[in-house]
């Protein structure tokens, strides 16, 4: 009998996340109830600010520390962000509309982001800085400075922890796996919003 595609692609999976009878890192984070039980910098941290970016920092009240399945962090993580930020008022007609200031689907994009894209191998942890006027997110590096560029010239994607994808909702991939970044400038761009800034710092990755 030959396997079917399905039948392959679901063994795949099970590579993926499973070694000799184990959870591999990337099981950890996709299934784990706890990740940073097993892996130190499994988490993510969230501090609010009231102060706006670049002024001198004003922390309100003590950070907040998620360590879940990676689906559930993604989807909690967003909420909380979202709930800090600051809305804007619409009009249309009588009716008023509260909105975030930065779109829900370009809020989860980056949490998504954060949480694929990262160095499990590092001991560091995602940290989100939510301000009176934006938010920053910074994880553990995969890739270098050079790749980095190389990557934003050729508008070419790389997927360091690919397994992790399948245990993901639609919702949280609606970048096509891949092309986040581009769809995060593209939308801010057609809102007319600031430009968002994406960098590595530092020469090599965490």
């Amino acid at each position: 009998l030959q396997d079917s595609p399905m039948i392959g692609l679901n063994k795949n999976i099970l590579k993926s996340i499973t070694h000799d009878g184990s959870l591999t890192i990337r099981g950890v984070i996709a299934l784990s109830k706890n990740p940073v039980d097993y892996i130190e910098g499994a988490f993510i941290e969230i501090q609010k600010y009231e102060n706006v970016l670049g002024s001198p920092p004003s922390p309100i009240g003590t950070s907040i520390k998620l360590s879940k399945p990676a689906g559930i962090l993604i989807d909690e993580t967003t909420q909380i962000v979202l709930q800090n930020l600051p809305i804007e008022r619409k009009y249309e007609g009588a009716k008023m509309i509260e909105l975030p200031v930065i779109p829900i689907s370009v809020i989860r994009e980056v949490i998504t982001n954060s949480v694929v894209h990262r160095n499990y191998r590092s001991n560091e942890h995602i940290r989100i800085r939510i301000f009176a006027d934006c938010f920053d997110v910074s994880n553990p590096a995969v890739i270098s400075e050079k790749i980095w560029q190389d990557m934003l010239s050729s508008h070419s994607t790389y997927h360091p922890n690919e397994g992790l994808y399948t245990f993901l909702n639609s919702k949280q991939l609606y970048e096509g796996k891949g092309e986040g970044i581009w769809k995060i400038k593209g939308e801010l761009e057609r809102l007319r919003k600031i430009e968002p800034e994406f960098k590595v710092i530092g020469d090599l990755p965490s």
